[in-house]
């Protein structure tokens, strides 16, 4: 409670951004205070609506999708967040986004989307979209491989059923 308390003497003095750190204290559970989502959450909103930092945004919509996802509604938060036009050249804002439609997290599968997003946020400089851009290749072709192998599957088969049909007809014809 203690570093709390340090916090909002400085938030009192006119230093805004420890307001940020407030949030990150209870959306932790770290200093000896008890984990609060809905005091992290009310914290990043005020630190955002007093200094414009899009990392409070980040945090909030952090919380929504990891800490509180589970449910289409806060997948929905934190995709309302995550594309929110202060956001909108963010990596790590788009390289989530593309998280979000990649899993179906509130929306569907998407993997054009996920694509597109993990590339704007490489583009934007974000090591991670590359990895995650890597990873939903593959994912994309194991897919296809998989409709294939399924495809040709049923091809062998019929292939196999008309050639019995065939030697069925050609013995029934010597008979």
């Amino acid at each position: 409670m203690q570093a709390i308390e340090n916090l909002n003497e400085l938030v009192n003095d006119g230093i805004d951004s420890a307001i940020l750190e407030i949030g990150n204290i209870y959306e932790s559970g770290i200093a000896n205070v008890d984990q609060d989502l809905d005091k992290a959450i009310s914290y990043y909103e005020d630190a955002y609506n007093k200094t414009s930092d899009p990392e409070a945004l980040l945090r909030l919509a952090r919380i929504y999708l990891y800490a509180r996802g589970g449910n289409e509604s806060n997948y929905h938060e934190a995709m309302k967040i995550y594309g929110s036009e202060s956001l909108s050249n963010d990596s790590t804002a788009i390289l989530n986004l593309g998280h979000i439609y990649e899993n179906g997290l509130g929306v569907g599968i998407d993997f054009n989307k996920a694509s597109e997003l993990y590339k704007r946020s490489a583009k934007l400089g974000s090591i991670f979209a590359r990895i995650y851009l890597a990873r939903l290749l593959w994912k994309k072709n194991k897919y296809i491989r998989s409709v294939i192998t399924r495809l040709t599957a049923s091809l062998v088969a019929l292939i196999e059923l008309f050639h019995d049909q065939e030697n069925y007809s050609k013995k029934i014809r010597r008979n």
